[in-house]
């Protein structure tokens, strides 16, 4: 599944990827969100993402 959203990346479209395996997802990404109990707690470039300490701790195990 990944190559293929990698291959429809790479054609210039954009996608929206519902992923649990944030790891994998964030190869790919270039913004994310972060949606809790139905609220977005977080939206923004991937490099502030992987920075915010509250997802580094809970989400990327850092």
């Amino acid at each position: 599944v990944f190559e293929f959203v990698e291959g429809i990346k790479a054609q210039g479209y954009s996608i929206l990827m519902v992923e649990q395996n944030v790891r994998k997802a964030l190869e790919l990404a270039d913004h994310a969100y972060l949606i809790e109990s139905g609220r977005l707690q977080f939206h923004g470039g991937k490099e502030d993402f992987v920075q915010n300490p509250y997802i580094k701790k809970a989400y990327l195990g850092i």
